[in-house]
C-alpha cells in the first residue's frame, strides 16, 4: 500500500525545524515553553496518527509501506518523544552554528548549505550542486560530542579532507548512536501485505526455511519485495528495522524456485549471525556465515544459477 505525500510532509518538518533554529535569533527558547515547539509537536502527533489509521483502514501496519515511506513513519513517530524532538532541535542548531564558525574562522567564501538531520540508511551524506552543500546526518548524531558534530560539518565544508571518516564510522558503534537507532525501530511492525508477490509469497518462505534450517526460532522478519528490479542485489537484510528485501526481478513465474529459496536462506543468515564489526567498518560475510551458506540443500545448484544470472 501507499500513503502520498508522505515524503512531502517530512520535508514540510525538516523546514519548521530550519525556520525554528536557524532563522529565528540565536538564543531562542528551544523548550515547549515556546509555541512553535509545542505546535510543531502537536504536528508531528496528528502525521503519524493519521498515518497509522490509513494503514488500518486497509488491515495493514506501516511496516507495509514502501522502505522510504515506512522510514518516514518512523521518524515522524521517533519525533513524537518530546524529549527527542528537543534534541533534534538542538542538534540542528548546533550544526549550523558550527558551519557559520567554520566559514568565519577558515576564511571560507560562505556556501549554501541546508543540514538535515532524518532516519537515513547511512551515516551521512553530502551532495554539491549549483553552490549548494546538502549534508545529510543520521538521527543517531543527535546527541553526538561536539567533537564528532565538528567533524561532521568539516567533511561537509571541505569533501576532499577524509580525515575524520574513521572516528565518525566508529561513532555509530557508539552505546548513545546505537540507542538512538533501536528507539527509531521500536515502532518496527511486522507487515501484513506487502510480502506477497505474483507469483512467491515471502511470508511461506520465511516460514519454510526458518523450520528446516533454524529450527524455527528465527523471530519474524519484516518482508518486503524491493521496489524496483535490479541487476545488482539480489537481496539485502537491515539489522536496525529486522527487515528482508528479496529483488522484485524474481516475482516472475520464469524464476526457479529453489533460487529464491537460497536468497531468502542467505539473507535470513545474517539476521541469524548478524554483523561483526572491526575498526569502524562491518564485516557480514565472514568464514563463519560462508560455512553456514554451503549447509544449503541445493547449495552447488543455487549457485550456478547465481552465475547464469549475472552473466
Amino acid at each position: 500500500m501507499r500513503i502520498n505525500g508522505l515524503i512531502q510532509t517530512c520535508n514540510h518538518f525538516h523546514q519548521r525545524f530550519f525556520e525554528l533554529t536557524v532563522n529565528a535569533t540565536h538564543d531562542i527558547d528551544l523548550t515547549f515553553q515556546n509555541s512553535d515547539v509545542a505546535d510543531i509537536f502537536t504536528e508531528l502527533a496528528k502525521a503519524t496518527d493519521r498515518i497509522e489509521k490509513l494503514c488500518a483502514k486497509h488491515n495493514a501496519t506501516p511496516a507495509d509501506l514502501p522502505n522510504p515511506s515506512f522510514r518516514a513513519y518512523q521518524w515522524l513517530k521517533f519525533l513524537t518523544r518530546k524529549p527527542r524532538l528537543l534534541d533534534h532541535l538542538h542538534a540542528l542548531r548546533d550544526f549550523h552554528s558550527l558551519a557559520a564558525q567554520f566559514v568565519r574562522s577558515k576564511k571560507l567564501i560562505p556556501p549554501k548549505l541546508a543540514i538535515r538531520i532524518t532516519h537515513s540508511n547511512y551515516l551521512y551524506r553530502v551532495n554539491q550542486a549549483m553552490g549548494l552543500v546538502s549534508l545529510q546526518i543520521h538521527e543517531g548524531f543527535i546527541n553526538a560530542p561536539l567533537e564528532i558534530k565538528e567533524q561532521l560539518v568539516l567533511s561537509a565544508l571541505d569533501r576532499k579532507n577524509r580525515r575524520y571518516a574513521k572516528s565518525i564510522r566508529a561513532y555509530n558503534s557508539s552505546e548513545t548512536y546505537q540507542r538512538i537507532t533501536a528507539e527509531l525501530n521500536a515502532g518496527s511492525q511486522v507487515n501484513r501485505h506487502s510480502y506477497k508477490g505474483s507469483h512467491f509469497d515471502l511470508k511461506e518462505l520465511f516460514d519454510q526455511i526458518n523450520q528446516e534450517y533454524f529450527k524455527g526460532k528465527l523471530e519474524q522478519a519484516r518482508l518486503m519485495w524491493s521496489a524496483r528490479r535490479s541487476n545488482r542485489r539480489l537481496g539485502y537484510y537491515d539489522p536496525h528495522s529486522n527487515t528482508i528485501t528479496i529483488n522484485r526481478r524474481f516475482d516472475t513465474p520464469d524464476t526457479p524456485g529453489i533460487l529464491v529459496e537460497y536468497v531468502m536462506y542467505h539473507e535470513m543468515l545474517h539476521q541469524h549471525l548478524g554483523v561483526r564489526e572491526a575498526n569502524g567498518r562491518r564485516y557480514a560475510h565472514t568464514s563463519a556465515f560462508k560455512r553456514a551458506e554451503k549447509r544449503f540443500k541445493n547449495y552447488q545448484t543455487a549457485e550456478q544459477l547465481i552465475k547464469q544470472l549475472n552473466k
